[in-house]
Parts: C-alpha cells; structure tokens; sequence
C-alpha cells in the first residue's frame, strides 16, 4: 500500500490485541490495567483505548488529568486512573470527568480535602504506596497505615483502589521485587481489617507480569509489553506495534572527498550514492544515530552518513539498487528479514526504547492498519 506522507507512523492494532491476548494467557485470571499515558507511549491515545475497550478492558490508566478528559471528550465511558499529581484548582475537572486521582502523599491528601470540604463533592482514588520505587507514594510502614486510614475515613474520599509499583522486575536481583510484593501484600492485609471496599489493588508492571506470578493481586497493569517490547528477556510472542518510515527526496551521487551534513562529519571515501530522506530529529528521529545508525530500504541495510539534521537525513545507498524518489524506506520495523526495533535504536544513544518510542513527535501522521489495510489515519498536529 503506499501512504502520500513524507514521514509517518504505522500503528498495528493487530499486533497491539496480539500483545494484550499474550499477556492475558500467561497471567490467567488476572485482570488488565493498560498503560495508555503519553499518548499510549506515541502511539495514539484514543485509537490504541477503543482497541482495549473492544477487547474487553474495563479501565485504564493515564498520565495527567488532561489525557483523561481528552479520552472523556472522545467517548471513553470506562473507569480512568490519573498517575500524575493533580493541582487542587483542577480537583472540580477530575470530579466532572468521572477521573479517579492518585493520591501519594499525607500533604497531597490534605490539599485534596480541604479543596473538596469547600465544594462539597466526593473523589475518587487510588492510594500509591512506595514499597521500594523512590520515586512517589506513601512509604509501606505501619505510621504511614494509619494515615491511610484517617484518609480512607473521610466521607469525601471514595477508595476505589491502591498499588505500588516494581522497581527492577527485569533485573536479576529477584528478592528485591519479591520484597516489594511481600510489603505491598502486607499493606494491602491491612487496609482489609478497616473492611473497605477496595475493588482495585496492583503492583505489576510489565516486567512484573511478564516475569512473576502474584495470583493474589487480581489486577496487573502492563505498559511497554503491550506495545510490543519487554526490557529483560526476549519474548517472541511480542510484537512491536508502531514501525516509523519516511520517503526518499533526493538523490545524488557524491565523489570520493566530498562532506555530507552539518560540521563535516563525514567525508565520502569513494564515488558514492547519498539519498536524503525528510525526517529528522525534528520527527523525534534521534540525532545520536549520525554516523552510526542504520535503516532499511529494499529490504537492504543503508548506513546513515553525517549528522542527522531537523528535517532531513541522509543514507549511503551505494551498494542498493532500483531507489527512485519517493520510495519508502524503514527507520523502526522490518522488511524480510531485516528488523530494526526500538531497543537497537536505543542502545546507539545508550538509553531505552520507552524513550524512543516516546519520542516520536507528534507531527508525524499515525497510520492504523488493521488486517493489513489502513483502518484510519490521524494526521500529525504540533
């Protein structure tokens, strides 16, 4: 099929159920959270919701406020877990959305009731307990218990779940998660004795469910899996969702001393075939991967030559035959057997594929495939 975009995004709903289905089957009865924040990590918040309601999700998990009223605007009815802090002047908007608000902190609970003492209206929340992340929650100790306690109490707060979150569930250091659990368990023992009716309770990330099995706690909640990759071990039955291409623009043939790009980063070592594509790291391609990084065109691998400009890159194309203006060519994805995912990417700017992934701008056009057929289009915005 060809797409009339310089650049562009293909997003495979069909290997994004594949994923859920997979994580499901090796999960049992545990039920599913998705993580959609950022944009279901690039790859489009509305679409990639509908697709998990189709296939039975019954609540979700977002970022920040704005990313659950924007799924409210476009008709998401189910339950919807904000992450992010809240400010107190927004506390009205979660309440007329139907958004469930984290709260992870005795001071973020005291802000939230004393702005809902003076509207006089419920909320509803998870509480976040850190059992081991550093990074926000109420620390798993029997002082912090009773303040959950005193919270939960309160007639304006309608607690609807709590979860923790792995650290290191990929790594190798497997009874500091276990711990994790045991705390996070032992929280959750507690808050059962105030006979509270906490219908949502959860720690397993993706790693945490790919790699343990807590059948105890009804609910994971996965993220990067479902989009196709794991951070630890290599799971075949993955696979990877959204595939980034951007066309040919020019051809040219270069003589042996000749520079290509900025700052003369590389110099033409014989007669040679350069071909410019229009993406750049102003798309959200990295410009880490000048001089370094790889692509896939004819399914051949061309070598990216000088450094990566804002919009526009360039390939030796050489030793690769039949290219013509406008042909596509592959930056994340595969053709045959030539695949480049997100973690090669990666490992060239020494971080990981989250950060790719979610780098990908928004500018750039998503192009939803479904059975092989292009089911909609959501055209790039800025």
């Amino acid at each position: 099929m060809r797409i009339n975009y310089n650049v562009y995004a293909e997003v495979n709903l069909d290997n994004l159920v594949k994923n859920l289905k997979f994580i499901q089957n090796i999960n049992g009865n545990n039920k599913i959270i998705p993580v959609i924040k950022d944009d279901a990590y690039a790859h489009g918040i509305i679409e990639v919701a509908n697709k998990f309601i189709d296939n039975g999700i019954q609540i979700l998990s977002v970022g920040d406020i704005n990313e659950g009223i924007l799924l409210r605007k476009f008709g998401v009815r189910v339950p919807i877990l904000v992450f992010g802090i809240t400010p107190a002047e927004n506390i009205d908007d979660l309440i007329k959305n139907d958004l469930t608000q984290t709260v992870s902190s005795f001071e973020y609970a005291n802000i939230i009731l004393e702005k809902l003492s003076r509207i006089n209206k419920r909320l509803k929340v998870h509480i976040k307990v850190d059992t081991g992340m550093g990074r926000v929650g109420l620390i798993a100790s029997d002082e912090n218990f009773k303040i959950v306690n005193n919270i939960c109490s309160n007639p304006l707060i309608d607690i609807q779940g709590v979860y923790s979150h792995f650290s290191d569930a990929g790594g190798e250091d497997k009874n500091y998660t276990v711990n994790q659990y045991k705390l996070f368990k032992m929280f959750c023992n507690n808050l059962s004795k105030l006979k509270l009716d906490i219908k949502y309770k959860h720690i397993c990330n993706s790693e945490g469910s790919l790699n343990y099995r807590f059948d105890d706690i009804e609910y994971i909640r996965p993220g990067l899996s479902l989009y196709g990759y794991s951070m630890g071990k290599n799971y075949e039955e993955l696979k990877p969702v959204m595939s980034l291409k951007a066309k040919v623009v020019h051809i040219k043939k270069a003589n042996k001393g000749e520079y290509i790009g900025y700052g003369k980063t590389y110099r033409v070592d014989k007669e040679s075939y350069i071909a410019t594509l229009n993406i750049g790291y102003g798309h959200g391609y990295p410009r880490y991967l000048s001089n370094k990084g790889r692509v896939i065109v004819n399914n051949e691998f061309a070598n990216i030559v000088g450094s990566i400009c804002m919009d526009h890159c360039m390939i030796d194309i050489t030793n690769i035959i039949n290219i013509k203006l406008f042909d596509d060519v592959i930056l994340i994805g595969s053709s045959g057997e030539k695949n480049i995912d997100a973690h090669e990417i990666a490992r060239y700017g020494n971080t990981i594929c989250y950060e790719v992934l979610c780098g990908i701008r928004r500018k750039v056009p998503r192009v939803y495939l479904e059975d092989n057929k292009i089911k909609y289009i959501r055209e790039g915005y800025y």
